[in-house]
């Protein structure tokens, strides 16, 4: 009897397990590359060239379905394949998850266009274990690029578009549940006895009774910036920056938000207090704290000041030089906790003209007041700028590298290299404009022309590119694919002289980042004698 007892206890807890393990939906974050090879340029040294950063709008969407009843997991995807075995491949992968967990759905974020491919090649691997898996895409770049995509990716069941903190509820009910009709669900693309569908997207209101921040839904813990909390303070922006997707205009457009939402200061507080229990005490505020308004700002330091927060590290954005009445304010915050501080800003050009364009209205002289400043109340700030401006030229270039010598210079006299995160210097070659931004969707305004401006040929020179230089996806009236090629070298080989110069980093560091250019280059030779 007692044998008999024990069987049937172990069975009971083989069950639980078993429950345990079962998922009804699992987002799944798609590798940047396939191939092996780096096509895709590093936007973030801490990500690498998978771009295993999440978007944050799967944790929140995660955190809807699991209020809703419905269990979730959030798998790594481009993280996973990077700590592959040396045997494994992506299928093998996708095999393991999908027999462990047994989801009915699964929902790719293909929010950012370097993860284009990659996630067609998911959802087409997804479909070959499982042929009766639901495949559903969501984020920016399948928003963009909807329709085109369910017509010619059959491995694609459904996408959501826009903001889908609610229209996934509905979704995974109407799966389930069968409690909704399609043509109901907000922002849904389908296919309907041939046809193309879509459903008029409304963007979800109430943000503030979401948990943006769920990592304890990830599958497997995090490898990369496994301490790291990032914290937007809104959803869209206020700024009308031509190039970025997300700005004013181009979200309303691709994303259908009207108004931008602020987040309320004691969420983002409270937000701040919860990733710092679970041991996440690097947290970014993406978002200039300036741009939620004075009563913001002052009721988001207030509750700052009053709340137990002790031992983070908070990095803070800013869209222009800040305030230094902003400045005092954290440093208030500061002076009686164990908070430390670190903040970027991203200028995009050492020129104003190009700079005004973009959407960044302020000068070089503005910058490095606001830099002397901050470095002198001990500060560190990171600046950022962008190779692949439609009015950037050799000249106007100089002048960047120019402005880069004179922040480093500064910054030398305060800090260490590894006093910040990131580079201390960002100077990045977007290789394609975000997709839906002003200048992608008027390229003539700006004297410039498009390669890639199909979602289909986006994929494919993905999947066919062997070296970043192939996929230049844009010229300008002053740079080819070719000349942008030899700019890019050029600002990478004298931001490490500068960086040596200034004794910010040791002959052995620069010696190791000169080598890897090098080899970098000796492909980009070998590239093109290939043709």
């Amino acid at each position: 009897m007692q044998r008999l007892l024990n069987t049937r206890t172990e069975r009971r807890n083989r069950k639980e397990v078993f429950m345990q393990q079962s998922k009804d939906f699992i987002f799944c974050h798609p590798p940047a590359m396939l191939n092996g090879q780096k096509t895709i340029l590093d936007a973030d040294v801490a990500y690498g060239h998978q771009f295993v950063c999440i978007p944050v709008g799967i944790f929140s969407m995660a955190d809807s379905l699991e209020k809703s009843g419905f269990s979730v997991g959030i798998l790594n995807l481009g993280e996973r394949l990077c700590d592959k075995k040396d045997n494994e491949e992506l299928k093998d992968i996708i095999k393991y998850y999908l027999e462990k967990y047994r989801p009915r759905i699964v929902g790719i974020d293909l929010h950012w266009w370097v993860h284009s491919a990659g996630a067609m090649e998911t959802a087409r691997l997804l479909k070959e274990v499982d042929p009766n898996i639901i495949t559903l895409l969501g984020g920016m770049t399948s928003s963009y690029y909807a329709e085109e995509i369910i017509r010619d990716f059959i491995c694609i069941d459904y996408i959501l578009t826009g903001e889908c903190d609610e229209s996934i509820i509905s979704f995974t009910k109407y799966i389930y549940n069968n409690e909704m009709d399609l043509n109901d669900i907000s922002g849904l693309v389908y296919r309907d006895n041939g046809r193309i569908k879509r459903n008029i997207t409304v963007s979800p209101h109430n943000l503030n009774k979401l948990d943006i921040t769920r990592y304890d839904l990830l599958l497997e813990n995090a490898i990369v910036n496994a301490d790291r909390a990032i914290i937007p303070i809104s959803r869209g922006c206020v700024h009308h920056c031509a190039y970025c997707g997300a700005s004013n205009k181009s979200f309303f457009e691709i994303m259908g938000r009207e108004d931008t939402f602020f987040l309320k200061p004691e969420v983002i507080v409270d937000l701040i207090m919860k990733n710092k229990v679970k041991n996440r005490k690097y947290i970014y505020l993406y978002g200039d704290i300036q741009d939620g308004g004075l009563s913001f700002t002052n009721e988001f330091f207030k509750l700052l000041q009053e709340k137990d927060i002790e031992d983070i590290h908070l990095v803070i954005e800013f869209f222009s030089p800040p305030d230094e009445n902003i400045i005092k304010k954290w440093l208030e915050v500061i002076s009686s906790k164990k908070i430390t501080l670190e903040a970027t800003i991203s200028p995009d050009s050492g020129n104003y003209s190009v700079r005004k364009k973009l959407g960044r209205n302020y000068t070089n002289d503005e910058i490095l007041n606001a830099i002397k400043y901050l470095y002198g109340k001990n500060i560190p700030l990171s600046v950022y700028f962008m190779l692949g401006s439609p009015e950037e030229s050799d000249e106007t270039i100089n002048e960047t590298l120019k402005l880069i010598d004179d922040v480093l210079s500064l910054y030398s006299e305060h800090f260490k290299y590894e006093s910040v995160r990131h580079e201390i210097i960002g100077y990045e070659f977007m290789q394609i404009p975000d997709l839906g931004s002003e200048i992608y969707n008027y390229p003539e305004k700006y004297n410039i022309k498009i390669i890639f401006n199909s979602f289909i040929s986006l994929v494919e020179n993905i999947n066919n590119s062997t070296h970043w230089s192939q996929l230049i996806g844009f010229t300008t009236k002053y740079f080819n694919q070719v000349e942008f090629v030899r700019q890019y070298y050029k600002i990478k080989y004298s931001i490490q002289e500068m960086y040596y110069k200034h004794e910010i980093i040791d002959k052995k560091k620069y010696d190791n980042k000169i080598n890897k250019l090098n080899d970098d280059r000796l492909i980009y030779e070998k590239t093109l004698r290939n043709g």
